[in-house]
């Protein structure tokens, strides 16, 4: 495995981890349901979603072609996607720390 190619792979697959518990604590939160993972749902979600990054972008070739177009764009055009995305990342940790509950620690009496 290319060490450059596992590298995106992972950036790629934490913001769609993020994404996903985002939208998962919006839902719970709607239905006013707390949703409390164990290692095991957690390690299936996180091996899931990298395992399908990894054949999307690197199997099909989809994230090479797009880093060939990438390196071909303007300046201008580079900068506009990079401020974009990195907007989207922070509304997203705002997002998944506004919507992940809170619990007080028991404290016994």
């Amino acid at each position: 495995m290319d060490a450059d190619n596992t590298k995106a792979i992972a950036v790629v697959s934490m913001i769609s981890l993020f994404t996903t518990f985002v939208a998962i604590n919006c839902i719970f939160r709607e239905l006013t349901y707390t949703w409390s993972p164990n290692f095991l749902e957690l390690s299936v979600i996180c091996l899931s979603e990298a395992a399908v990054n990894q054949f999307l972008l690197i199997g099909r070739g989809i994230g090479t072609r797009f880093e060939r177009k990438f390196d071909r764009l303007s300046y201008r055009d580079k900068a506009f996607i990079i401020f974009y995305a990195t907007i989207y990342i922070i509304v997203l940790f705002l997002t998944f720390a506004l919507t992940t509950p809170i619990h007080a620690p028991i404290v016994p009496h």
